[in-house]
């Protein structure tokens, strides 16, 4: 009966783990989102290359640096078709002065093949 017991207990714990993580995960940058994202307002005039925004996500915030996800949409043509392609970017910020600026990008997926990573959560 212990051996059953036992196989009960693994089995709820694989199948919770994986649950607790993803909603610790999704948790922690909706909260830092919800908290800290109109501190980094993004024009889309002024947003990578003529791209416009859809939505940023806070992924790690501190007093005198950030990392933010950023999901924008570009327009594209190919053989004279035209159509919008997404990226991913993280954005690391930099405080100075009581002002945040972008230091520097780095481009994590894009829809036309130029970078293939992944984030973690997952944002679409």
């Amino acid at each position: 009966m212990s051996t059953h017991k036992t196989v009960i207990k693994i089995a709820l714990f694989l199948c919770l783990a994986p649950a607790v993580v993803l909603g610790f995960s999704y948790g922690r940058v909706e909260f830092l989102t919800y908290t800290h994202k109109s501190e980094f307002y993004i024009p889309s005039k002024n947003f990578l290359r003529l791209g416009h925004l859809n939505y940023i996500k806070v992924f790690d915030y501190h007093r005198n640096r950030a990392k933010v996800l950023a999901i924008a949409t570009y327009p594209a043509s190919l053989s004279g078709v035209s159509f919008k392609y997404r990226t991913r970017s993280f954005l690391y910020f930099v405080r100075t002065n009581g002002a945040w600026r972008v230091d520097y990008e780095k481009v994590i997926w894009s829809g036309m093949g130029s970078a293939d990573g992944y984030t973690f959560p997952l944002y679409w």
